[in-house]
């Protein structure tokens, strides 16, 4: 199966807070690179309760979980690239609940 890029559904700052804040059960995987985890820790409220891991570990984390494929999964890494990749390798898996937070944590506002 062929997953087109363009039908990756993409997420912004304010779909991400609804599901955090209305507390909607999710899969969510922050694929940063380690050094940039280390360097920024959490960096952004909005990141908390995320899993830590590479972009290549993340399809078979999923896979492990043994995960209805209609589980909701929210992807977010720096800029938006490697979850893109991952959303269609997970896509190709048929998992169908498939979220990129668009433009990654660089995207994110930051409030204080």
């Amino acid at each position: 199966m062929v997953i087109n890029p363009e039908n990756v559904i993409r997420i912004g700052q304010y779909q991400l807070e609804n599901l955090q804040r209305n507390k909607i059960g999710f899969v969510f995987l922050d694929l940063r690179e380690p050094e940039l985890r280390a360097r920024e820790g959490v960096g952004h409220w909005l990141l908390q309760g995320s899993h830590p891991m590479t972009a290549g570990e993340a399809a078979n984390y999923v896979d492990s979980l043994a995960l209805p494929p209609n589980t909701p999964i929210v992807l977010v890494c720096e800029n938006g690239a490697k979850s893109l990749g991952v959303a269609m390798e997970l896509e190709t898996k048929a998992y169908i609940n498939v979220y990129i937070v668009e433009g990654g944590t660089s995207a994110l506002t930051f409030e204080t």
